[in-house]
C-alpha cells in the first residue's frame, strides 16, 4: 500500500478485542512506519517509546504517531479514570 492511499484510507482497530493487545499495536506501529517511508531509526525510537512504560502509555504514543491514519476504538479507553469499574 502506497504512502498516499496509507494517507486517505484510515483504518480502525477494535481494541476491546484481540487486536488490542500490546504485542499487535506494537507489530502494526512497525509496518505503519514501514508503509509511511519512516527511518530505521525513528522506528526504533517509537518502539522504544511505545514499550517504556505501561499499556496507557504504549496507546497514547500509538495515537501520537498514527492518530492521521488508525482510530483506536474501546469499549472504555484505558486512559479513561473509569476504566477499571466496568
Amino acid at each position: 500500500m502506497s504512502k498516499e492511499k496509507l494517507k486517505h484510507r484510515g483504518m480502525t482497530v477494535d481494541c476491546s478485542g484481540p487486536d488490542g493487545n500490546a504485542f499487535y499495536l506494537l507489530g502494526l506501529a512497525q509496518n505503519l512506519a514501514k508503509k509511511l517511508c519512516w527511518s530505521d531509526k525513528e522506528l526504533t525510537k517509537l518502539l522504544t517509546e511505545m514499550k517504556s512504560s505501561d499499556y496507557e502509555h504504549l496507546i497514547l504514543t500509538f495515537e501520537n504517531a498514527f492518530g492521521w491514519h488508525v482510530t483506536l476504538e474501546f469499549d472504555v479507553h484505558p486512559s479513561s479514570k473509569y476504566a477499571d469499574k466496568r
